[in-house]
This record gives structure tokens, sequence and C-alpha cells, in this order.
């Protein structure tokens, strides 16, 4: 409330400039597949443990926290399915208690149960995980159904999704910029700052800069400043 609210700035400003717009119906999906559809019975069984059991009456907040945010993102017509992820590992582990009383008075669960997992986290680990090469992981996105751009902007289409379309090109973008600052006079090289347009491409700059210590970067994405390697140094 002191400086006026920024996250609700924040998140005005993503929904009108950054967010795709996103039907309802593809906001709930989008949250199964962000947490792999084989796991959805165990944190739904989770989020209904929270909601409805004696048991958690403690916790009953964060059950209808969830709800309340998962209705402002379908109000919103999000296209960013994460904003709900610190949910699910509370959702996952009631779900997990669920299961568990479920198992101890039906045995033959446990086989079925953890072949249904095995299967499915063998089909859908390439989209977490760098298994396929990328023209592989791209084809195989597509046969799948998975949007791979979740924000607007030419710069974020992609054939893989964005997750793994930001991890290739920083080296090669840094040493295009540390060429470019050693090509400058020796004057202007001990003043200059190299101002960069998203925290990912400050970040790359002060992780993978080719001769020691980057000059001063400057960015005004988020809280980079707060994060930046001059800040955390003092």
């Amino acid at each position: 409330a002191a400086y006026g609210w920024p996250s609700l700035e924040f998140y005005r400003n993503a929904d009108l400039l950054k967010n795709l717009a996103t039907p309802p119906l593809q906001v709930l999906a989008n949250q199964v597949l962000f947490m792999n559809p084989v796991t959805a019975p165990l944190w739904l069984a989770g989020l209904a443990f929270f909601l409805f059991s004696r048991d958690a009456r403690p916790l009953r907040g964060i059950g209808v926290g969830y709800l309340l945010l998962l209705a402002l993102l379908i109000a919103a017509q999000s296209s960013r399915p994460d904003r709900l992820g610190a949910y699910y590992p509370a959702l996952l582990a009631a779900g997990g208690v669920v299961f568990e009383r479920a198992a101890r008075r039906f045995r033959p669960l446990h086989p079925v149960a953890v072949l249904t997992l095995l299967a499915g986290l063998a089909g859908l680990a390439p989209l977490g995980l760098p298994l396929l090469p990328p023209a592989q992981l791209a084809r195989y996105v597509s046969a799948l159904g998975v949007v791979p751009q979740i924000e607007r902007g030419e710069g974020k289409r992609a054939a893989l999704p964005q997750w793994f379309a930001d991890r290739f090109g920083w080296e090669q973008l840094v040493a295009e910029v540390g060429a470019i600052h050693r090509a400058l006079p020796a004057e202007e090289r001990g003043r200059a700052l190299i101002v960069a347009p998203s925290y990912g491409h400050a970040g790359a700059i002060e992780r993978f800069w080719p001769d020691g210590a980057p000059p001063p970067v400057i960015c005004a994405q988020n809280t980079w400043f707060f994060w930046s390697r001059d800040v955390l140094e003092e």
C-alpha cells in the first residue's frame, strides 16, 4: 500500500501488454497441462480435501485462495498458467494423503496408480526436461497441441514452448555485445553502461560476460535493480 500497490499495476500492465487473450476453458486446460495431466487426479483430490474435509478445516484458506486466483485468471483470460504454481505443492501433498487413505482400503489401487504415473511421466517428460533435440521437440509439442507462445510480441514466436526457446542464444548475444564494447575508444569504454530491455538480457550479460565483470547493466523491467550484480555485491 505504501508503494502504490505495484503488484496490481504489474498484473494490469501484463494483461494489457504482455499476456495473450485466452478463453476460459483454455485457462483451465492450461492448468492441467502445466502440472502434467497424469497428476490432475492427485491435485484435484487435494483441492477437494482442503475445501470439504473436516481434517482440513484450519487449512481451508488454501483451497479457497486457489479458487479465487483461478477465477481471476479466467476473468483476465490470462495465458500464464504458472501464476498459480505456488499452490500446487500443497495440493499435491494433500492429494497424496487422500490417495494413501484410499490405497489402504483398496490395495489393487497401488500398481494401477504407479503404472499410470510412470506412463504419464514418460509421455510428457519432454515438455519439462530437455530430452529431445529442438527440431524433434517442436514436432512433439505440435502433435500434443501445446501452444508454444504464451506472451505477445513477434520476439516471443517460436516453434518451441517459450520455457525452452528462452534458453537458446544467450552466449552469442553476449559475445556480440562484448565485441561492441571492446571496439569502443578506451575513454568511452571506461564509462560505458549497458541498457538491457529485459531481465533475461541483463542476467545473461552478467552471467556470460567474456572478460571478467561486465560494465554496469541497467534494466527497468520488473525488479531487476534489486537483483543486479552491483546491488548484491554492495
